[in-house]
């Protein structure tokens, strides 16, 4: 072909070019639409592709929403809403029992078990509304547009690697979580773990609450293996979570000595509220993780507990077990009476604008 058959920069259609480009991401929207839905063993890197770039551009959307009112733990109640609407395309079917308890006037520290990515579809389903805000490890910080995101909308950092600043971060949250009505979401296994068994929990999320005296709110998911496994690159629709929140437990008239003793009895109590939801949820068995004491009966499953805590005397067991199961009347006065709504309470929907 000679130089004058070829076509000169006046003789360029910018509409050519706009129709070849749109052209172009139409059919490659297309084949990213079909390989989402069709059963291909690309499906699950083309669903968790979708999840982790709906999440990033989303990020970026929220960077400049939040400069409105910048770092206020309240702009994640707005994000929430958003990103609900968004992750529809995944049916994942969220039941949830005892939304009540989330919606106590009174601050408190949430805790909850650490599965996955997939936790953060469960947060922004349950997000309890008010002055809340997560303590996210310091790393997430610099994970982009997404990290940003998160300061800005005033999620607190903790440097897991430097005990002494993760030491002034807790105890600087301790004094604003009273005088701010301030709730605290915390992982407490500290990373991820898609096992039926749960991590031992990490001890902050109880030193915060009993030095902050504000109640602990057990929040149990099920697990995630029926239709997401990240070692079967296994992403199904039609999944199903069914969420447990625990009704609050008191640490009024604790100290520093119940700790280990208090995070040993809640994620007790944790285990056997997660093993419960997922037999109600069909689980397939090959995800369970079989215990070697499954048979053992209560009392001797505490008398073992008890052992195992060398510093603790009857006398102390006795009295932080009458702290743990006493049922503050104020705090289930303050709940709505019905069980099955779902969403914050007026108040807090006002104080969230």
């Amino acid at each position: 072909m000679s130089s004058d058959s070829l076509p000169t920069t006046d003789e360029l259609n910018p509409n050519d070019c706009t129709c070849c480009f749109t052209t172009g991401l139409s059919v490659f929207l297309s084949i990213w639409i079909v390989l989402f839905y069709a059963k291909t063993p690309l499906q699950f890197y083309i669903k968790y592709a979708t999840y982790a770039l709906t999440v990033i551009f989303f990020a970026l959307i929220v960077m400049f929403l939040c400069l409105l009112r910048p770092c206020n733990p309240k702009n994640v109640a707005i994000v929430a809403k958003i990103f609900n609407i968004l992750f529809k395309i995944y049916d994942i079917d969220y039941e949830i029992e005892n939304a009540k308890y989330l919606q106590i006037k009174d601050p408190y520290i949430l805790i909850c078990n650490h599965q996955s990515s997939m936790d953060f579809m469960t947060m922004m389903k349950i997000w309890p509304g008010g002055n809340c805000t997560p303590l996210a490890k310091k790393e997430l910080l610099y994970s982009g547009p997404f990290g940003i995101a998160a300061w800005l909308c005033g999620i607190t950092f903790i440097d897991r690697i430097n005990p002494q600043k993760a030491r002034g971060t807790l105890e600087k949250l301790a004094d604003k979580i009273n005088d701010d009505n301030m709730r605290i979401w915390i992982y407490p296994e500290g990373t991820r773990s898609p096992s039926t068994q749960l991590l031992p929990f990490k001890k902050g999320a109880f030193h915060l609450a009993i030095q902050a005296q504000v109640p602990i709110v057990c929040v149990v998911t099920s697990s995630y293996s029926n239709f997401y496994n990240k070692k079967e690159k296994k992403f199904n629709f039609v999944g199903k979570v069914k969420v447990r929140v625990l009704p609050p437990f008191q640490t009024t008239g604790m100290d520093s000595d119940s700790v280990n003793q208090l995070s040993k009895h809640l994620q007790d109590k944790m285990q056997k509220e997660f093993d419960l939801l997922n037999k109600e949820i069909g689980l397939d068995e090959k995800y369970y993780v079989k215990s070697k004491n499954d048979k053992v009966d209560n009392d001797l499953t505490r008398t073992t507990f008890v052992q195992d805590l060398d510093y603790t005397q009857l006398n102390d067991l006795t009295h932080l077990n009458s702290l743990i199961n006493q049922t503050d009347s104020i705090y289930l006065s303050q709940v709505q009476s019905d069980s099955n709504n779902n969403s914050i309470n007026e108040e807090d929907q006002k104080k969230s604008q």
